[in-house]
């Protein structure tokens, strides 16, 4: 698997779906891949919504702005159809 490097091949926005007691941790110190290889990230919001359902408390969904992403040098990989990784997402290339 390479990592994607055109802003082209990555959508402008990907979505991350957690829960709400973690929201303001990730927002703090980012995205962390913590016991996995890398953070999962889709190109739709009902993906992420899916996935933050499967963890405890209220869903919520933090927003990667990717372009800012790859100018501060995140390689993205692509999973699968609407699935990306990446290593780790700064905080500052992230919003709820």
């Amino acid at each position: 698997m390479n990592p994607l490097r055109e802003t082209e091949e990555v959508p402008d926005i990907l979505y991350h779906g957690t829960s709400h007691a973690l929201i303001k941790g990730i927002l703090r110190e980012g995205l962390k891949p913590m016991k996995r290889g890398y953070v999962h990230l889709t190109s739709t919001i009902n993906e992420a919504v899916s996935n933050a359902r499967r963890k405890k408390g209220n869903p919520k969904i933090i927003v990667v702005d990717v372009k800012k992403a790859i100018i501060d040098g995140v390689l993205f990989w692509k999973a699968a159809e609407n699935i990306y990784f990446v290593k780790t997402c700064l905080q500052s290339m992230l919003e709820e």
